[in-house]
């Protein structure tokens, strides 16, 4: 068996029964595209979910994070707000950003081995896989961007599990950001 299936089961049994729950978060992405007059919308794609539950995820055994599809909009609008006039009315925005999917987990990053041969000190980080189309009011797709990214901080502990992903949300904006908005 290789070395990270055996950390991954003993990491596994030794916090058996631990659950975490995430909530809704409010991520601030650093998103420096020009000023514009125009109006944008977010839409989120049928694949986005607003519910996971996540089986064995690091550093405990199962999470659920709540309220995904709200975040992702809290994202948006503190990332987007400043350049463009946010709206929820898709018919009439100048620009509609669709997140076609968003799909976030946890990922070991580092463990230390103590004397005895336990694990402990996991550290790990919060991935969203994504694909993002930006469009105009008549559909015609002048931007996209897909990709995995990971938070910018690792975390060390379930406490810190909320703030590795809201940074990775907001790794996710400041990718989308960069590539759909290139051209405008």
């Amino acid at each position: 068996m290789k070395k990270t299936s055996l950390l991954w089961l003993g990491l596994c049994a030794a916090l058996a029964g631990c659950a975490m729950n995430v909530q809704t978060v409010n991520p601030r992405p650093n998103v420096n595209i020009d000023k514009s007059a125009q109006t944008i919308a977010l839409t989120l794609g049928t694949q986005v979910q607003n519910e996971f539950q996540l089986v064995n995820p690091i550093p405990i055994q199962k999470a659920a994070i709540h309220g995904w599809q709200q975040t992702l909009t809290n994202g948006f609008n503190n990332g987007f707000g400043d350049s463009y006039k946010v709206t929820d009315k898709l018919a009439s925005a100048d620009l509609v950003l669709t997140i076609k999917k968003a799909d976030p987990e946890f990922a070991l990053t580092a463990y230390t081995t103590l004397r005895n041969g336990s694990m402990a000190n996991a550290a790990f980080e919060a991935r969203i896989t994504y694909a993002a189309d930006l469009a105009t009011r008549d559909g015609k797709v002048v931007g996209r961007s897909a990709g995995t990214v990971r938070s910018k901080k690792t975390a060390m502990s379930s406490d810190e599990m909320p703030k590795s992903l809201e940074s990775a949300v907001e790794s996710m904006y400041e990718a989308i950001a960069t590539e759909a908005f290139k051209t405008k």
